[in-house]
């Protein structure tokens, strides 16, 4: 059981770094199993795969604090890729670490802090995780200054790494060493694999596109297209879903399919009228994409956004002009905000910016 106390959790928990603030909390008993059935799926046995030295918790947040070195930390951050519904963060620091329990316990060494963290805490409403995220962010920080060495520091390919200072070269290597893909069919899974529901099978597509760079943007300049849409014709094809001619609804229905997201609001509107059985299970089934296919504009356009080139921002700028209340177009004006003043400079990550803390 946990032991409660009213705590001002940022006397223990602010001064290294965490956003946690004034709630219940209480420490973790030392030797004893940790787990919370709401956490990510993983994150159960990476908390108690090592030992920690400190460990507490306030409200829904938990920290755990560890020692080791660094053959220690590597078989951490292992474990940590195997987590499932959380964006994987390494946040290097430059100094060392030391922590210490809530209520005044002594601060001790460590190497490393893992934070289980509720996504939208002490906000007014929580936040609504992509999907294939869960509601928490599980986040690892490491200290440099004590007994973790950099050079020998083994980070999986597809865990974002915030850089401190020191580390900058580090984590520009650790981008370097990224599977590329291997032609066309590899190009087509991942794009298949961007609307994905899992949120680990649509980063690895994500970050493995933008280490094609050139190859990628030639690839994706294909497939964003600007989209502008004839009401009428809309209209119409939907309308034939109901046809009498078995080929004339097939033909509709590809047609619309192929619209994609343009095509989403008009069949949204025709969902609500009376429709025949078939065409009824037709519009159902173009609408049920409509999750997936905005998944895959949104980290297409991120992988345009990692590149940065001239001719990726050529590609947002023509995808841009499509409709304006279209979601691309949308997502390829907010993406030219970001590119545009610096289109010749890589980035850090696919995604990097969003949900920070």
């Amino acid at each position: 059981m946990r032991k409660l106390a009213w705590v001002v959790a940022c006397v223990a928990v602010c001064a290294s770094g965490s956003q946690l603030a004034l709630g219940w909390g209480g420490n973790h008993p030392k030797g004893r199993e940790v787990s919370n059935p709401e956490w990510p799926k993983g994150v159960a046995v990476l908390v108690n795969g090592a030992e920690w030295v400190r460990g507490w918790w306030v409200n829904a947040n938990d920290v755990f604090c560890y020692q080791g070195g660094t053959a220690a930390l590597n078989g951490f951050l292992k474990q940590y890729a195997q987590v499932e519904g959380t964006e994987w963060r390494v946040i290097l620091h430059d100094d060392k670490g030391v922590c210490s329990g809530l209520g005044g316990d002594e601060r001790v060494p460590m190497d490393w802090r893992l934070e289980i963290l509720r996504r939208g805490w002490g906000g007014k409403e929580p936040a609504r995780p992509e999907p294939g995220l869960s509601n928490y962010e599980v986040v690892v920080h490491v200290w440099l200054g004590g007994g973790i060495d950099l050079k020998k520091l083994k980070v999986p390919q597809f865990i974002e790494i915030t850089p401190s200072e020191k580390a900058a070269g580090f984590a520009a290597e650790h981008r370097k060493v990224r599977p590329k893909p291997e032609g066309p069919a590899a190009l087509e899974r991942l794009w298949d694999d961007l609307a994905k529901e899992n949120y680990a099978v649509r980063r690895r597509a994500a970050l493995t596109l933008a280490a094609g760079r050139d190859e990628a943007a030639r690839f994706l300049a294909r497939r964003l297209e600007p989209v502008t849409v004839d009401p009428d014709q809309v209209a119409r094809w939907i309308a034939e879903l109901d046809s009498d001619k078995h080929e004339a609804r097939g033909k509709a229905h590809d047609q619309l399919a192929a619209l994609g997201l343009a095509a989403m609001p008009a069949l949204e509107a025709a969902q609500k009228r009376k429709l025949s059985a078939e065409a009824a299970s037709r519009v159902e089934a173009l609408l049920a994409r409509r999750a997936s296919l905005a998944l895959r504009v949104e980290h297409a356009v991120l992988v345009l956004v990692e590149v940065r080139s001239p001719q990726c921002l050529k590609i947002l700028r023509n995808l841009a002009k499509g409709a304006p209340a279209l979601v691309q177009t949308k997502l390829a004006k907010q993406a030219i905000e970001t590119v545009s003043p610096s289109a010749s400079k890589p980035s850090s990550q696919p995604g990097a910016g969003k949900g920070k803390r």
